[in-house]
């Protein structure tokens, strides 16, 4: 059985950072498992801390676009942000009554 590669702690902030918090792709960089990675990352909190920043990142930049498109008039990207706002302002679990919604 091969055995992985030892890696520290900032080899696997500094792959998360370079892949944007995507952890499949931090794995590959450093040449070991996901699995492993994952690992690490929930027995640190600072890896943790990494992996929310750049999620939240990119997070940032796919709402930036998609607000492009909803300006630009993009009927895909219109639906998408209504139907999702509606769950957010609803919620998952329930509608809002006509009162609610019409004061």
């Amino acid at each position: 059985m091969a055995r992985t590669p030892r890696i520290t702690d900032a080899q696997i902030a500094g792959a998360l950072r370079k892949s944007n918090g995507y952890i499949s792709y931090a794995a590959k960089m450093l040449g070991v498992s996901h699995t492993a990675v994952s690992k690490r990352i929930r027995k640190s909190e600072k890896l943790q801390e990494i992996l929310e920043e750049k999620r939240a990142e990119m997070i940032e930049i796919a709402e930036s676009k998609l607000f492009e498109l909803v300006e630009k008039g993009d009927a895909r990207a219109i639906i998408f942000t209504l139907k999702t706002w509606a769950r957010i302002e609803v919620g998952q679990s329930g509608k809002k009554s006509s009162a609610e919604m019409y004061p």
